[in-house]
């Protein structure tokens, strides 16, 4: 049993970076986790703003039914990008279904969305 997950994944998505002279005022993927989060929000989940997590990515808090979970998507190249989840109630509630069950949610968001291909990584279902 695990309680985190890295899913790699290739990505078409626009670069939505923002640079100035100094360097990245905003780090690439943000566009990435609005579109995960849309998706979770559409099956049921509460889920955080983006939260700008700079050089490591964007990450989400996600809740629901008082198990919450904690989503990091760093992106690298189109062809190297990182997707990590966690269980982060799993200490109280070290159930493998409601994992497994969120990871099928987020595997089908990754699914049904064109601009993601090549996604590995999921674990098979307990």
């Amino acid at each position: 049993m695990s309680r985190y997950v890295k899913i790699e994944f290739h990505s078409a998505f626009a670069d939505d970076s923002v640079e100035d002279d100094a360097g990245f005022v905003q780090w690439p993927g943000r566009n990435v986790v609005e579109v995960l989060k849309a998706g979770l929000e559409a099956r049921g989940y509460e889920v955080s703003d983006p939260i700008d997590a700079q050089e490591s990515g964007w990450e989400l808090d996600i809740s629901r039914n008082k198990k919450r979970f904690w989503l990091k998507v760093s992106l690298i190249a189109s062809d190297e990008n990182y997707l990590n989840a966690g269980h982060m109630t799993w200490s109280l509630w070290p159930d493998q279904k409601v994992f497994d069950a969120f990871l099928a949610d987020l595997k089908a968001i990754l699914g049904a969305d064109g601009r993601f291909s090549r996604v590995s990584g999921f674990p098979t279902p307990a």
